[in-house]
């Protein structure tokens, strides 16, 4: 049995953390802002979002991933040859996105098994080294 790893991009890994393990797949979080959306560790990063955090009038807000993304994932997964895929997602007590991956339950092919953490950012980050 192969099992893949899904979270989000608030547990904050390293570009070669994510590099060397291969059963390990993000979901980047859509950040808005300035009228514009941002794709979390993808065009806005901590060295580019604290800077203009520290200058900016506007408070950002985030978004959860979609589950049209969430399924591109487990897509990939699956063609990847993973049977089952465990995700760890921020915490349903700060965010609605736990919820609604509750949404994928039924799948069959791979096997979803969503874990929630009761954290995000390091306690995600933790969670998902250990799980990969």
């Amino acid at each position: 049995m192969a099992i893949a790893i899904i979270t989000d991009s608030t547990a904050y890994l390293s570009t070669q953390f994510i590099h060397d393990h291969h059963n390990l797949f993000i979901a980047p979080v859509p950040v808005l802002w300035h009228g514009k959306t941002y794709t979390d560790m993808v065009d806005i990063t901590p060295d580019t979002f604290y800077p203009e955090l520290a200058t900016s009038a506007d408070m950002p807000s985030t978004s959860m991933p979609s589950l049209g993304t969430m399924t591109e994932l487990l897509d990939k997964a699956q063609e990847a040859g993973y049977d089952d895929v465990v995700i760890i997602p921020m915490s349903k007590g700060i965010s609605s996105f736990a919820d609604t991956l509750h949404e994928l339950d039924d799948r069959t092919a791979p096997r979803v098994h969503l874990f929630d953490t009761n954290s995000t950012a390091g306690g995600n980050n933790l969670l998902v080294s250990l799980a990969v």
